[in-house]
């Protein structure tokens, strides 16, 4: 379906009042939650990938000893 992202400091900010009305600076209200979210494969236009960086590499597709070999 897609990628599972998680998102620890997502903030809601509440500055209007029921009328729709902009609340003073000092009424504002601001929750702090942690979040998680589904990012759906069609959405997705680009993955990275750090070859060279530790602990990011993948294994190289051609170090791997895939096939038949003749002996």
């Amino acid at each position: 379906m897609g990628i599972w992202v998680e998102h620890p400091g997502l903030v809601l900010t509440k500055a209007e009042d029921s009328k729709g009305r902009p609340l003073p600076q000092n009424e504002v209200i601001k929750e702090e939650l942690a979040a998680t979210f589904l990012i759906t494969w069609d959405i997705i236009k680009t993955i990275m990938h750090y070859p060279d960086r530790e602990g990011y590499d993948f294994p190289s597709e051609f170090d791997k000893n895939i096939g038949f070999n003749k002996k």
